[in-house]
């Protein structure tokens, strides 16, 4: 029904909270076990989000999470598609989640 992406950026510090919590101890690196962790938390909200919505648009798809680990990446918008971001946070740090999203015929 939909055709688009979910991103879940954050730095370092964001990363091993939020995977220290999912795991219930203390994450200091990123190593495969917090990749792991990261890319859970991904499916967690995005099989939410679908989960919501797709009663209304029909049935979703999800492929597994890419994960991109280092800085100064950037990623592309495409125009074409809606886009949600809500800025979270956590330890005085921001992370973001961003949703952007088209129906398929467009």
């Amino acid at each position: 029904a939909l055709q688009g992406s979910f991103r879940l950026a954050a730095p370092e510090g964001v990363v091993f909270a939020l995977c220290g919590a999912l795991a219930g101890e203390e994450v200091t690196t990123v190593d495969s076990e917090t990749k792991d962790a990261f890319g859970e938390l991904c499916n967690m909200l995005t099989g939410g989000m679908q989960v919501r919505i797709q009663d209304e648009l029909g049935k979703i798809r999800i492929s597994p999470p890419l994960m991109v680990v280092g800085k100064g990446h950037r990623t592309r918008l495409d125009r074409r598609c809606q886009i949600v971001v809500q800025e979270f946070q956590l330890e005085g740090q921001t992370f973001v989640a961003e949703l952007q999203f088209r129906p398929k015929e467009w």
